[in-house]
């Protein structure tokens, strides 16, 4: 089955791929000609870092919907408060927060918050984001952790979104995982990946991490796709023949399930594994790059201040993509893959040792 597509899921592909070649035009023509994309959209909006610092004797309410409890969404909440409280104007705020999983309840609040004559939203996730920019048409709202900006009500593009709607949105930053290879494993020539063809998320990681190995690393790129559990084995076979040097694993629900036999197969070939999650990497992969979700909300702050502060209209603030990553490497992989770092790539890694393999 190797590098096989299954013909019946070809046009599922064909329309999946369409996506991912638009993240790609977006995201990367920023990334590889060197520019923070947020940095380049939010001139005016860091400009308040240094202007104001104290408060205005102001006072606004400010309605919080976040609707899971990811670490990723309580640390987003956790830089938009600190981010107020930075620039001195958290006494000037009264914050209505509401964390709610179920997802009917989650609706019931957010147009609770819609009536309570709040000054502005900052809703965290697609979930609460999409509820709340549908609901909500008299109130501005910011949002936070949104992979697809694009599907959220009455945005008309990520420049300017139009309407009462901006924020931050966030992505799996395969460009950035991607280039760890020639980093940390100069020697690897040949990568891998496994990956379910159904799964949106993970089709469109893998098709922009092969962009970045073949045109800016000059790797060579094998994709091993698969659609149930039964499919693995032949993968990692056909991975063995092809004599891949390392591995990356999208964010995938079906790898996921089957994460143990890849990582024994890999830790047996002494293949590295580069990842696009931390839960992949605690689990045994070696190497990985993640957002800091902290300035995700920090960013999302700064949006609110322009709109509380400066009177500017939500619809006029561009959507910030955040470029801001940490590099993590699970120094227990180091161990089992017996891999050698370069000393010139230590100070730009941070080694973690996690409790169980």
């Amino acid at each position: 089955m190797k590098k096989h597509i299954v013909p019946i899921v070809n046009i599922i592909l064909a329309v999946i791929i369409v996506a991912g070649v638009g993240f790609l035009v977006y995201n990367g023509f920023f990334k590889n000609n060197g520019t923070d994309v947020s940095a380049t959209q939010s001139t005016a909006v860091d400009a308040t870092e240094s202007t104001h610092s104290k408060s205005t004797g102001e006072h606004f309410k400010i309605g919080v919907v976040q609707h899971t409890d990811l670490p990723t969404s309580q640390k987003c909440y956790e830089g938009f408060i600190n981010r107020f409280k930075e620039m001195g104007v958290f006494e000037d705020l009264e914050f209505d927060y509401v964390f709610e999983v179920n997802e009917d309840k989650c609706k019931q609040e957010i147009e609770r918050l819609s009536k309570s004559h709040c000054d502005l939203i900052f809703t965290i996730g697609q979930f609460a984001s999409e509820n709340a920019a549908k609901m909500i048409t008299d109130t501005p709202v910011v949002f936070a952790d949104v992979t697809e900006p694009e599907q959220l009500e009455g945005v008309e593009s990520n420049e300017t979104p139009g309407g009462n709607v901006t924020g931050v949105s966030t992505y799996t930053p395969c460009f950035e995982q991607i280039d760890l290879i020639p980093l940390l494993l100069p020697d690897v020539e040949k990568v891998g990946s496994i990956y379910c063809l159904t799964d949106k998320e993970a089709v469109t990681q893998a098709y922009v991490a092969e962009k970045e190995a073949t045109e800016k690393q000059k790797l060579s790129f094998d994709s091993y796709t698969v659609l149930t559990s039964d499919d693995i084995e032949d993968a990692l076979e056909d991975i063995e023949d092809d004599e891949i040097e390392a591995l990356y694993l999208p964010t995938d629900g079906l790898v996921f399930e089957n994460l143990d036999e890849i990582l024994e197969f890999t830790n047996e070939k002494k293949i590295p594994v580069i990842c696009a999650d931390e839960q992949t990497l605690k689990a045994g992969g070696f190497a990985t790059c993640l957002i800091n979700y902290d300035s995700v909300g920090e960013k999302s702050a700064n949006l609110a201040y322009s709109i509380l502060y400066e009177k500017k209209e939500a619809g006029s603030l561009p959507i910030l993509y955040t470029f801001e990553c940490f590099n993590y490497v699970n120094q227990n992989a180091v161990s089992t893959l017996g891999v050698t770092i370069p000393g010139e790539a230590l100070n730009s890694v941070e080694l973690r040792k996690y409790d169980t393999m």
